[in-house]
């Protein structure tokens, strides 16, 4: 015959997981929150250096006091003007595509004036649209 368990021991040793469980737990949320908080330090500080930079080309945009020659900022300068032409650009393009009168023909693609009957370049019937 087995000897008894011993329910004493076993309830210990069960408490013992849980609170060992518990604590690495505890340990666990804790560093997810020191992560957190090193996450949002470092979105504030690359805000403060986006702002800081704003600043710094508003100011030389408007009175040139940034030495256009310091090749530290006539890259990240030209960088700027290159991507703002890109937007520009990329703006007119979208509204040029949403212009009513940017019709195009189904069998072509030719652009279409907005009262055509037929397209000029192919000949096919524009269907209406809407």
């Amino acid at each position: 015959m087995s000897p008894m368990p011993d329910w004493k021991q076993w309830k210990d040793k069960a408490w013992s997981t849980v609170n060992q469980a518990t604590q690495g737990l505890e340990h666990q949320v804790i560093i997810a929150q020191l992560r957190a908080d090193v996450a949002k330090a470092r979105a504030q500080l690359d805000q403060a250096f986006e702002e800081l930079g704003r600043l710094v080309y508003a100011e030389w945009h408007e009175t040139e006091l940034v030495n256009r020659n310091d090749s530290q900022f006539s890259e990240a300068l030209v960088q700027i003007n290159q991507a703002e032409a890109a937007l520009a650009q990329a703006e007119r393009k979208v509204d040029e595509a949403m212009r009513p009168s940017a019709v195009r023909c189904a069998e072509c693609g030719a652009d279409l004036p907005a009262d055509a009957r037929y397209c000029p370049r192919c000949g096919r019937p524009v269907v209406p649209v809407g």
